[in-house]
């Protein structure tokens, strides 16, 4: 498995404790390592193939600093020349973990979750690889607590028995109250949690399909050899930035494709 961790938010939420270039998931918010490094400790355990951070050109540096001990699997700091929103990143990637070994399965997480349990986390990310590897795109949904406005939320067919994944029938933006005390009742409805798990060659697939654009821009990103020596990118990566759209995962992919299924977590 490899995991990809997307690091490239600017924290505006926690201001003025987190600024631009030194946003939430690079600070101490529950402890003595910022977000970034608990992230990365979580799925230590898991004995990635590889990390890869997708981070901005503007935290690049402090972010290769704070990874700069954890040497028992390689990390990679890859940075985006500009913002360009889920679907960007993930595909940037997708693309670069697909020539080296396409239907190798990438567990996508945000860099600023915390996670209480997390070796509940890393069995569930197992566990939706098995999913994966037969070609679905896998999202975590977290069982909600309380009817809450704030989050999107994701309503799974749990018609069939079993612990899933369920096939994902929506997506719903924010609710008002009534909806979202509704979605707490019905029982089939999660908070949308931003974590997916997939192959990197079926994403791309469903990339060609809903974000030829995308697609496009990421195919023509070409590797000198079968070495991961990343830096070399940096031009076609600047290149590849310069006209593409900035769209989220959510609303380019995961609400269009038909191969979604979620775990409740």
């Amino acid at each position: 498995m490899y995991i990809v961790i997307l690091a490239g938010g600017s924290g505006t939420r926690f201001w003025p404790l987190s600024r631009s270039a030194r946003p939430k998931q690079l600070i101490s918010i529950t402890g003595d390592r910022s977000m970034l490094q608990r992230t990365v400790e979580r799925v230590l355990p898991l004995k990635p193939r590889r990390i890869l951070i997708i981070t901005s050109h503007i935290q690049a540096e402090e972010t290769q600093r704070q990874l700069l001990h954890y040497r028992k699997v390689p990390i990679d700091v890859i940075a985006e020349p500009t913002a360009r929103n889920t679907a960007a990143a993930i595909g940037l990637a997708a693309a670069i973990i697909a020539a080296h070994d396409p239907s190798g399965i990438m567990a996508v997480l945000p860099a600023d979750h915390f996670i209480k349990d997390e070796e509940a986390l890393r069995d569930t990310l197992i566990h939706a690889g098995h999913a994966a590897k037969n070609g679905y795109l896998v999202t975590l949904g977290i069982m909600p607590s309380r009817p809450e406005t704030g989050y999107g939320y994701i309503e799974a067919d749990m018609d069939l028995r079993g612990e899933g994944p369920f096939p994902v029938r929506r997506f719903v933006e924010k609710p008002p109250l009534e909806e979202a005390l509704r979605y707490l009742e019905e029982g089939n409805f999660f908070w949308n949690s931003g974590m997916f798990i997939w192959r990197a060659d079926t994403i791309l697939k469903e990339m060609e399909s809903y974000l030829p654009a995308l697609h496009n821009k990421l195919s023509g990103i070409s590797f000198t050899g079968d070495v991961w020596e990343l830096s070399d990118l940096d031009e076609q990566i600047a290149c590849v930035y310069q006209d593409i759209e900035s769209i989220s995962i959510d609303f380019g992919i995961m609400e269009k494709s038909s191969r979604v299924q979620v775990v409740p977590v």
